[in-house]
């Protein structure tokens, strides 16, 4: 999930990070991305090339286990959105990170 850190770093000052909705909107694309790339690589494993064809089967069939990482993804950025937001925010003040 290393790229969608990248993402979250870039757009943590936009509006879409200020309020929790867009924090879980990223929440269920990073686990649906998340999803995608793991099926690119089990296609990759099983072909040794990568087959169109294959991918979408194996996407088909993944479905439920995508589902699950996106709601538990929601689920966890709604129970811990707010502490960890405010633990985040102590450590941000206490260290001056950011500059800001």
């Amino acid at each position: 999930k290393f790229h969608m850190h990248i993402i979250a770093c870039i757009a943590r000052n936009t509006i879409f990070f200020k309020k929790i909705y867009g924090v879980l909107v990223y929440g269920a694309l990073s686990g649906l991305l998340f999803s995608m790339i793991m099926d690119v690589e089990t296609v990759l494993v099983v072909d040794r090339s990568f087959n169109l064809s294959r991918y979408f089967a194996v996407f088909v069939t993944s479905l439920p286990y995508t589902l699950i990482y996106v709601v538990s993804n929601v689920v966890f950025l709604i129970l811990l959105y707010k502490p960890l937001l405010k633990k985040l925010q102590r450590v941000k003040d206490k260290y001056n990170l950011f500059g800001e």
